[in-house]
Order: C-alpha cells, then sequence, then structure tokens
C-alpha cells in the first residue's frame, strides 16, 4: 500500500514522494524538501483559499494583540485583575493555532490530533474566559466597596 505525501497551501498540493513498507520517507525529509514540494503543483479541493487564509493567520495575530494590550492596561492601570483575562485568553489562542497548523499541513491524518487539542482548548477557553469575566467582575464590585 502506497501512500502520498504533500502539503497543501493556499489551494494547492505539492506532491513530496510516495512511502511504502519497503521505502520510508522520513518526516524530516519531507519537510525539508522545498524544491520537491514545488515542482508538481495539483489542485486540492480542501485546502485553504487566500482569503480564508487569512482570515486565519489575522484572527491569531488579533488575539496575540489583545492578550498583550489587556496585560499593558492591567500594568498602566495598576489593576492586577486584568491580568486574568490575558491568562484566560491563551487557551482559545492555543485551539486557533492547533486549527491553523492542522490547514497549514492540509489536513493529513497523522496531525488528527490537533482537531481533538482545538476543541478541548476551545472548551476550557470558554471557561477561563468566562472565569476571568467573573474576576473582573468581583474585583470591581470588591475595589468600589472599598471606596
Amino acid at each position: 500500500m502506497n501512500y502520498e505525501l504533500g502539503v497543501g497551501i493556499m489551494n494547492w498540493e505539492c506532491r513530496v514522494g510516495r512511502i511504502n513498507k519497503n521505502n520510508l520517507l522520513s518526516p524530516v525529509s519531507y519537510l525539508l524538501s522545498p524544491l520537491s514540494r514545488l515542482l508538481s503543483p495539483i489542485k486540492k479541493m480542501n485546502a485553504l483559499s487566500i482569503p480564508t487564509w487569512m482570515v486565519h493567520v489575522s484572527s491569531v495575530v488579533e488575539w496575540i494583540a489583545a492578550i498583550w494590550l489587556v496585560w499593558t492596561y492591567s500594568d498602566i492601570s495598576s489593576d492586577r485583575s486584568w491580568r486574568m483575562l490575558s491568562w484566560g485568553m491563551l487557551p482559545a489562542l492555543i485551539g486557533a493555532m492547533c486549527a491553523c497548523t492542522w490547514h497549514f499541513f492540509d489536513n493529513i491524518s497523522a496531525l488528527s490530533w490537533l482537531v481533538t487539542l482545538q476543541a478541548a482548548m476551545t472548551v476550557l477557553g470558554n471557561f477561563t474566559l468566562c472565569a476571568a469575566g467573573w474576576w473582573l467582575w468581583r474585583s470591581s464590585k470588591i475595589s468600589v466597596n472599598n471606596e
């Protein structure tokens, strides 16, 4: 049984080589062979389009910027409770990075564990963001009562 290796980027798959039980192509040689990846482009139906990639990448960049801005606000305002929001945002960022990695490698089954990790990080992120929101609400109530 032969398996073809490839990577899908922006609606193109590039062939790298074939694996069978007599000819094992290592993942390292697969990742380090950019010339062979560029030689035979084949249209792939499940690869992401350029606009979809733009949305995925810009969402990750925006999420990183939001985490940094919230952390900076915490420093400027001297209100450390805002840092909980930054920490609460991290699982969702990890989930987004899992999705981008999964799509970058054209949804290959060897990386299917990323889908599970993404789902787990999304659920965890929802809980941590909820807890961070509660923490901010609670700390604002405490600071109002102390004044």
